[in-house]
């Protein structure tokens, strides 16, 4: 009886391991920011969109009618990597609300919100409120 008690917490330890580091996997490093301004979604991600060609970034994926678009460069460490701004929009209150987020690369060093920085000072928007620069993990 003793020798199924240890087993079976050895068992459960097991997998409460595993449960935590799988959990652990999940969640993602990344820098974030938003803006919010008074003009229309698509307007507002061409602006993006420009601001991301100015701050060397290509851009993919943009389409004005889901609200979102990526703006990507490869990483210049050395690693196969392609760095990215992923925009999301959604109305608030009449207002245009750009989420931007730039998901960390693994295995590399270095400011995120620096990255993220390069875009968005580029980007200029009527009536333009910025959030808290937000860098960890979500």
């Amino acid at each position: 009886m003793q020798e199924i008690r240890k087993i079976n917490m050895k068992t459960i330890i097991t997998l409460f391991i595993v449960i935590v580091f799988s959990i652990a996997s999940i969640a993602q490093k990344v820098a974030k920011v938003t803006f919010t301004t008074s003009i229309p979604i698509a307007e507002a991600l061409q602006i993006c969109k420009v601001a991301g060609k100015e701050a060397g970034f290509g851009s993919k994926d943009f389409d004005a009618t889901s609200g979102k678009i990526i703006l990507w460069r490869n990483y210049v460490g050395g690693n196969d990597h392609e760095l990215q701004v992923q925009i999301t929009s959604e109305i608030k209150d009449d207002k245009t609300v750009l989420t931007m987020i730039m998901p960390h690369l693994p295995n590399t060093m270095g400011s995120y919100i620096k990255e993220l920085k390069k875009v968005t000072t580029k980007i200029h928007l009527p009536n333009q409120v910025i959030s808290e620069y937000f860098d960890g993990v979500e």
